[in-house]
């Protein structure tokens, strides 16, 4: 499997970023973006091992957008697998990891969080578009929390689909705080929205400092 890794800054004792980029993109892709929801965190970021149509993903559908179930679960069993081997090589395996991805990538991240709930609790999704199993939708994510970024006008993902999912994430008890966006693209407010989501998480002392402070002047 391709990935790119980043140390981030030696100091960082938090989280490792587990990045999964969306439909034809690369391993490269959201790496930037990463650095500034998490600026100190260690990065890795996977690529897709389906190409289908021309285009890097991270699992097969059909041109219905039926998701192929089998696959699926192949290929996230596959990322596990490598990423605990990655993350031992490197020393981190105790470290709490955290999901970014967008669109298809966001998909696998979900796909993840309900087959691996034990080692993943934690996402940032933008704008995924996850019709849940039968066998998911009685999955306990009491312990999980999630940023989400959806799109009120996205080509893609209809608001019928992205408030179905919200639902029922709610349902099963995750912890879901929503940005509204516009299409299927990430967004500069959503990258900020995204980060006061990780620091809240992650350093409460800076996020309350963050949300008292006042403008000089």
């Amino acid at each position: 499997m391709e990935a790119i890794f980043k140390a981030g800054q030696p100091k960082h004792n938090g989280p490792v970023m587990i990045v999964l980029h969306g439909t034809g993109g690369t391993a490269a892709d959201l790496l930037e973006l990463t650095q500034q929801v998490a600026p100190e965190a260690p990065i890795l970021s996977l690529e897709g091992q389906v190409m289908q149509d021309g285009q890097r993903r991270f699992f097969k559908r059909d041109e219905n957008w039926v998701y192929d179930q089998h696959d699926l679960a192949q290929q996230a069993q596959a990322i596990q697998t490598y990423v605990d081997d990655f993350l031992k090589g490197k020393g981190l395996q105790q470290r709490e990891r955290i999901f970014l991805g967008y669109s298809n990538g966001a998909n696998m991240a979900l796909k993840l969080l309900f087959s691996a709930s034990t080692t993943y609790k934690k996402a940032i999704l933008f704008h995924p578009r996850y019709p849940l199993t039968a066998t998911e939708a009685t999955s306990d994510l009491s312990a999980t929390q999630l940023f989400v970024a959806v799109g009120v006008a996205d080509p893609i993902v209809s608001m019928s689909e992205s408030y179905e999912l919200l639902t029922a994430l709610r349902d099963l008890g995750a912890a879901v705080d929503v940005a509204w966006g516009e299409g299927h693209h990430i967004v500069l407010s959503e990258i900020k929205q995204a980060h006061a989501w990780f620091v809240r998480l992650n350093d409460p002392a800076e996020a309350d400092l963050d949300s008292h402070s006042q403008p000089m002047g």
